[in-house]
This record gives C-alpha cells, sequence and structure tokens, in this order.
C-alpha cells in the first residue's frame, strides 16, 4: 500500500479544517454550513475535498474526530466517558 502524498495546498485544507473542528468543537454552531462560511466554500466543494483526502463524508470525518479526541481524553486524561462526550459536544 502506497502512503497518501497531500499537497501543500491539501495539508493547508486539513489544518484549517481541523483548527476549526478544535476551536468549535463543543459548539451546537459546527454544522456543514458554519464550516462552509468559515473555510470559504460551497458545501460540494467541502464535501469533495474531504471525500477526496479522507474517504469520509463531512459527517464521517467529524464524527472521526470527536471520537479520536474522547478516546485521547479517556486514555491519557483519565476524563469518564460521559465527560468526555460532554467536551467534545
Amino acid at each position: 500500500m502506497s502512503e497518501l502524498s497531500l499537497t501543500k495546498a491539501d495539508e493547508e485544507f486539513m489544518t484549517k479544517l481541523i483548527r476549526i473542528l478544535q476551536e468549535h468543537m463543543n459548539s451546537p454552531d459546527l454544522d456543514v454550513n458554519f464550516v462552509c462560511d468559515t473555510m470559504g466554500m460551497s458545501h460540494s466543494v467541502l464535501y469533495k475535498k474531504i471525500k477526496g483526502l479522507t474517504n469520509m463524508s463531512y459527517i464521517e470525518f467529524v464524527r472521526d474526530f470527536k471520537l479520536k479526541i474522547a478516546k485521547k481524553l479517556i486514555e491519557e486524561q483519565n476524563f469518564s466517558v460521559k465527560d468526555a462526550c460532554y467536551h467534545v459536544g
């Protein structure tokens, strides 16, 4: 299996997306429209970019991101499952 190689633009896109998710993780406003507005792109462009880079939809990517953060909080900082869930929204 070959390693995925990202262009500089793809790396910047993912860095910006992850920063937005981290900053607004437990906000009720963290929906696809908010992310599209913040990143300055349409829903279809955002969806295609995420799908092309991760093979996941926006919802799958956000869910996976939040689950990884929750897992880290539980394992490394001894959060309870309830507290980890609350923290990641």
